[in-house]
């Protein structure tokens, strides 16, 4: 997304405030949304699931999955671990981990 700004000027207790306000475009953006999948891995799952040399992470794909197996799991991380992924999170990941770790 490319930023964009808004300059605003208001009048706060008789004294003029200049503003620079982010702007919309209109799309989602990654920074705004959590991050990419692998990003959310990093944040979400690594901790207890390294990652492997053949670019998966230690148990999470040993067993492949698909959506809504993996939407399954995430929520038995979450009830189970308290981890503090939310369910936008959760559905990106099992995405991602259901296009590339998915039931062949």
């Amino acid at each position: 997304m490319i930023a964009r700004a808004v300059i605003g000027l208001a009048v706060v207790g008789g004294i003029a405030v200049a503003a620079v306000l982010p702007a919309l475009s209109g799309t989602v953006d990654e920074e705004r949304t959590g991050a990419s999948a692998e990003r959310l891995i990093q944040v979400h799952c690594a901790r207890c699931h390294p990652p492997l040399p053949d670019g998966g992470w230690t148990q999470m794909t040993l067993v492949r999955r698909d959506r809504a197996g993996w939407m399954a799991v995430m929520g038995r991380m979450v009830t189970d671990y308290q981890t503090a992924a939310g369910i936008e999170d959760r559905r990106r990941l099992a995405d991602y981990l259901a296009e590339h770790w998915g039931v062949e």
